[in-house]
């Protein structure tokens, strides 16, 4: 079996088969924008529902909150949390990796150094794209932080400067490690 970032491999017939349900989604970003837009409509998009609005709540809550993912083996140390960001089913949730305009309540994922897909019910906003390249996570990051700032800054909204990051405790009462996690 192939490591799961091995990129020359995905991008042969035999990777476009290979099936992972962590990543290696493939089609254009107009497409994913259009998925979060049905994420933000609450499992609704265009009048139709996709998803029930509980579905789509649990979907975006937190699930996992400083818990290491051992499968990406990225260890990242958050800017806005200090530690690994909050998880819900698929989604990073609480705004934690889309620059400093997202609101706490911004969802969504990145793609391995090259996408990053998210909705802001706060501000009414899907942001969807894709780039060239694999600068890295440190540059990819900034890059990532760059664009999707652009992107805030060409709606409208302004740069709320350094705010207050909710104390997770608080909100969550003490949570405790998974079994098995360390």
């Amino acid at each position: 079996m192939r490591p799961i970032f091995d990129l020359p491999h995905l991008n042969t017939a035999e990777g476009l088969r290979w099936i992972s349900p962590g990543g290696c989604g493939r089609g254009p970003a107009h497409g994913l924008g259009r998925f979060y837009e049905m994420i933000l409509g609450r499992g609704e998009r265009d009048g139709v529902r996709i998803l029930s609005e509980q579905t789509a709540e649990a979907l975006t809550s937190v699930h996992r909150l400083g818990v290491t993912d051992h499968l990406a083996a990225v260890g990242i140390q958050h800017p806005k949390w200090g530690a690994e960001p909050p998880w819900g089913l698929g989604f990073v949730v609480q705004g934690s990796d889309f620059g400093p305009r997202a609101s706490f309540r911004s969802v969504g994922h990145s793609g391995h150094s090259s996408s990053t897909a998210f909705c802001d019910p706060e501000h009414g906003l899907v942001v969807s794209f894709i780039t060239n390249g694999l600068p890295g996570f440190e540059r990819n990051h900034e890059r990532m932080r760059s664009v999707t700032g652009a992107v805030y800054e060409a709606a409208g909204i302004p740069d709320p400067g350094e705010t207050d990051v909710p104390d997770l405790a608080a909100l969550f009462g003490q949570m405790q490690p998974l079994a098995g996690s360390s």
